[in-house]
């Protein structure tokens, strides 16, 4: 997938995300802005990437020692130091990290509809791919953005059943209360 389709998901993703979690406010912007920034983190192994142009220093140290579509596009590298954090510094954990978590999440998904695929169940070496969209063709740009859309529109319709279910929680336990 091009930075360009990271970017929009994580932006589309992140400012919808951050806005039905946390309404508006500073929380909903530190979410979205975690979301794009872990967007684009995976590709920081990647020298031609958005995230390795704008961060040069670290980005010229990690390609050093890591190869493109290695350890910085697995799950358990993010989650191990995800914990940590979440355990330790909890509030830190509440916009901040999963706007992070989850804009990497979007990531590694879109990146499974690449041809190169994804180790999903490192440390087994194994790339999972679900198509082989190849990103340099036009045919390929359309099914990179429908996939991105269609990703989209999918954590858009968690997001709403997710509010949907505690309006409903509520009107519940009101109704609970009054038949009392």
């Amino acid at each position: 997938m091009t930075g360009k389709t990271h970017l929009s998901t994580g932006i589309a993703s992140g400012v919808t995300v951050g806005l039905c979690a946390y309404g508006p406010s500073k929380e909903a912007m530190a979410f979205a802005f975690a979301c794009v920034i872990g967007s684009l983190f995976p590709d920081i192994d990647h020298s031609g990437s958005k995230i390795s142009k704008t961060l040069r220093p670290l980005a010229f140290i990690i390609t050093m020692f890591c190869s493109h579509r290695g350890i910085f596009h697995t799950p358990l590298f993010y989650a191990i130091p995800a914990l940590i954090i979440y355990i330790f510094f909890p509030n830190v954990a509440d916009s901040w990290l999963a706007g992070f978590l989850m804009g990497i999440g979007i990531h590694l998904i879109q990146d499974m509809f690449n041809s190169q695929g994804v180790m999903i169940f490192y440390p087994i070496k194994k790339k999972i791919n679900v198509a082989k969209i190849k990103s340099n063709t036009p045919v390929g740009l359309m099914q990179e953005t429908a996939v991105s859309a269609f990703l989209f529109i999918c954590i858009a319709a968690v997001v709403v059943a997710m509010f949907r279910m505690d309006e409903l929680n509520k009107i519940m336990s009101y109704v609970a209360q009054i038949s009392k």
